[in-house]
C-alpha cells in the first residue's frame, strides 16, 4: 500500500440506481476506501461521480446533487473538509468530463481553500487544481544499502569473515536479496569456499618414495608391461575438507 506517499486520492462513486446505495451503506466500499485514504495520511480528495449516462433521466443533475450531498456528509464525519473536495460528474464509458469538458452536463465543481478558490468541469482540471503538499516522507527509505549500512557490514566481515550471508541478513534486519547486492555490487566481495586439498604428510611422502623405488627395481626391463593399472587409490591420503557453509568473503 502506497497511500502514505500520495498527495491526493481520486474516489470513484457510481451513480447507478442501487449501486450507489450499496456503496454508501454500512460496510460499503465508498466508506471503506475514503476512511482508509484518510487514515493513511491522504488529506486531499477528489470525488468522481461515474455512470452519469445510466441515470434516469440520462445525465440527471438531480441524481448528481443527491449523491453529492450524501457523500459530503459522510466524508465530513471522517475528517475531510467538504468545501475543498471537488465533485466531478463523469461517464467513463463515453469519456464525458474525463479529459475534455462534455456538453451533455452543465454541472460545475467548486472548491474553497487557503491557496485560493478554483472551479471547473472535468477530472483533469480537478487534478491540476490540487496542490502538492510539501511534507516529510514517512516509511522506510528506498534502499537499506546506505553508506552507514555498508560501513557496519564491512566491520562485521572484518571481525569474522566466515559469517554466512543468511545469518548476516537476519542480524542486520534486511532481506537476503539486499544483503547479496550489498556484498556483490557495493562491496565487490565474493564468497570463497575454504577447502583442504589432498595433502600428504612427511611420513606418507617418504613411504611413497620408497614404494616407487621398490616397484622400479622389481619390474625392471620388460616386466613393467605385465602391470595392470586402475584408477583405484592404493595409498591412503588425507580426506578432502569441503564444508558447504565454510566460506570467506574476499575480493
Amino acid at each position: 500500500m502506497y497511500f502514505r506517499f500520495a498527495d491526493y486520492a481520486l474516489l470513484i462513486v457510481t451513480a447507478g440506481t442501487g449501486e450507489f446505495e450499496a456503496g454508501i451503506a454500512k460496510n460499503g466500499q465508498i466508506g471503506q476506501h475514503s476512511l482508509l485514504a484518510y487514515t493513511l495520511g491522504v488529506k486531499q480528495l477528489i470525488v468522481g461521480v461515474n455512470k452519469m449516462d445510466s441515470t434516469e433521466p440520462v445525465y440527471s443533475e438531480a441524481r448528481f446533487e443527491e449523491i453529492k450531498n450524501k457523500v459530503k456528509s459522510y466524508i465530513k464525519k471522517i475528517g475531510y473538509n467538504p468545501t475543498s473536495v471537488p465533485f466531478v460528474p463523469i461517464s467513463g464509458w463515453n469519456g464525458d468530463n474525463m479529459l475534455e469538458v462534455s456538453d451533455k452536463m452543465s454541472m460545475v465543481w467548486k472548491i474553497e481553500r487557503n491557496e485560493g478558490n478554483a472551479d471547473g468541469k472535468c477530472v483533469i482540471e480537478a487534478l491540476d487544481a490540487r496542490g502538492v503538499e510539501d511534507r516529510p516522507r514517512s516509511g522506510r527509505p528506498r534502499s537499506k544499502r546506505s553508506p552507514k549500512f555498508l560501513k557496519a557490514l564491512k566491520n562485521r566481515i572484518r571481525r569474522n569473515p566466515r559469517r554466512t550471508q543468511r545469518k548476516m541478513a537476519i542480524q542486520m534486519n534486511v532481506s537476503s536479496t539486499t544483503m547479496s547486492r550489498a556484498l556483490k555490487v557495493d562491496l565487490g566481495l565474493k564468497a570463497l569456499k575454504r577447502g583442504k586439498q589432498h595433502l600428504l604428510t612427511a611420513r606418507q611422502v617418504k613411504n611413497r618414495l620408497a614404494r616407487s623405488r621398490a616397484l622400479i627395481k622389481r619390474y625392471a626391463g620388460e616386466k613393467w608391461k605385465r602391470i595392470f593399472f586402475t584408477d583405484e587409490k592404493i595409498f591412503t591420503v588425507e580426506a578432502k575438507y569441503n564444508k558447504q557453509n565454510d566460506r570467506v568473503y574476499a575480493q
